[in-house]
């Protein structure tokens, strides 16, 4: 089945074969939960193209170069298959945000090639995002959670992990670092048997402008998930023995309904000291140091304290009118919760801070005093907070509302005058992992790594 014709080059037949083509077939499938346009590419970059790249800036060693006969310098064989996508959209308009899939050659001249692990000639298949970052960001999440899903329905022994992408071509290590830092770069790792060591066969990569910027893209970011056929078959066989492939679930994965997003960060979060690993996922714990905030209220967006069961009733017609909207939006959240609950914690000592725009409240966030009872999640954790400290939960705002300039920032800086008004120093609280976006909202509201979840008493 495995041919070598020489240094890095394989002739492969039989059932191998089919094991790629069912491979190719499922980056196909999880492509089309995209609506991705299939894209028919070449195998070569002209020399144009190559400079837009700037892979030759770093990775020099690797790339093999096209001349002609007589010496002319044609362009160079391409080393991915994403480099395509982004030169047929230069200089072109594009019309919201598009996914395109493609399969093609990549060549890169490495240092091994006697085996399939490592070919100076391979296939990979891609999925490629370009639009707007929130786009971006999304797309590689619900990736991820299919990746994940047909990884572990075929059996396979592997993990994420954050790596340097080689995409950005610079031998800069702060570059890297940061790049290291900014999750630009997800590998997915393999075990291979009785070796003790691990190779990536594929990798989810987020560019933001760099590819933008370069081939003058008409949109904010631009994205990737591929895998090399060859190698991730190669790594397939290895841990399966004579077990024949084609008994495996290579449909193993369906499409993402309730929006789970995998954490695109992974394996960078446990090394810090802030992030928290709980029954097999990760979040962010963070803290408002209240004291260092000079903030007054700024009379924007209706801002209402909910203290009493007085004030719950004043405002109550508003509030039930974002309930409602809330129970449409989250209704596979498991901890919802209703206008009752809502008075039961009222009644509790729980403060509910709110924005009512349009005779609806739009914005919300609860306050916890003394005692916490955590729910999220069904973990049913209660803590005793310290006297000075209060813990923040079960954020809400409503989607047509939340691009309003300065809304989410108005009801945190108020909330944070009225925290210091009532004698409270600290604000506590956490992000989900998958949810990274809302990990940078909160960093740009003042929000900082915290330990706090080791200080509480649990009960």
């Amino acid at each position: 089945m495995i041919n070598q014709v020489g240094k890095g080059l394989f002739v492969l037949n039989g059932e191998i074969v089919d094991y790629l083509y069912q491979l190719e077939n499922t980056t196909y499938r999880i492509s089309e939960l995209f609506d991705s346009e299939k894209l028919w590419i070449p195998s070569h970059l002209s020399n144009d193209n190559v400079k837009k790249t700037q892979y030759l800036d770093g990775f020099e060693n690797q790339a093999s170069m096209i001349h002609s006969f007589h010496g002319d310098s044609i362009g160079m064989c391409s080393p991915t298959v994403c480099y395509h996508c982004y030169s047929m959209l230069s200089d072109k308009e594009l019309i919201g945000n598009k996914s395109f899939t493609a399969t093609g050659k990549c060549t890169r001249i490495e240092d091994e090639g006697d085996s399939l692990e490592r070919l100076f000639n391979f296939t990979m298949s891609e999925i490629i995002f370009v639009g707007t970052q929130n786009y971006c960001e999304e797309s590689l999440s619900d990736v991820m959670y299919y990746v994940k899903q047909f990884l572990d329905g075929i059996g396979l022994i592997y993990k994420f992990e954050i790596a340097n992408d080689p995409f950005f071509g610079n031998k800069s290590e702060l570059k890297k670092r940061a790049q290291h830092l900014s999750g630009a770069k997800i590998e997915i790792l393999a075990e291979i048997p009785n070796e003790n060591r691990s190779i990536a066969i594929g990798s989810i990569n987020l560019h933001h402008k760099k590819f933008i910027d370069n081939f003058n893209i008409d949109a904010e970011c631009t994205a990737c998930f591929g895998w090399g056929l060859e190698r991730f078959i190669h790594v397939l066989m290895l841990q399966k023995g004579d077990k024949p492939l084609f008994e495996l679930k290579w449909d193993s994965f369906q499409r993402n309904t309730n929006k789970f997003k995998s954490d695109i960060r992974l394996n960078t979060i446990k090394n810090e000291d802030s992030w928290y690993r709980f029954q097999g996922e990760h979040y962010w714990v963070c803290e408002r140091d209240l004291n260092k905030l000079q903030f007054e209220y700024d009379g924007l967006f209706g801002f209402v304290v909910i203290d009493s069961l007085s004030q719950l009733q004043k405002y109550q017609s508003q509030i039930k009118k974002g309930i409602d909207v809330m129970t449409k939006e989250l209704y596979d959240w498991n901890t919802i919760w209703d206008f009752q609950e809502l008075q039961k914690r009222i009644n509790d000592g729980v403060i509910f801070y709110c924005q009512i725009v349009d005779d609806m409240a739009v914005h919300w966030q609860f306050q916890w005093f003394n005692k916490v009872l955590i729910s999220d999640h069904k973990w049913n954790l209660e803590g005793v907070l310290p006297k000075d400290s209060t813990y923040g939960g079960h954020w809400w705002c409503h989607q047509e509302y939340r691009h309003i300039r300065n809304l989410i920032p108005s009801l945190f800086n108020n909330l944070a005058v009225h925290l210091k008004s009532i004698g409270m120093s600290r604000d506590l609280g956490y992000v989900d992992g998958w949810n990274w976006k809302a990990v940078g909202v909160s960093k740009k509201l003042k929000y900082t790594d915290s330990s706090w979840v080791e200080e509480l008493k649990w009960l």
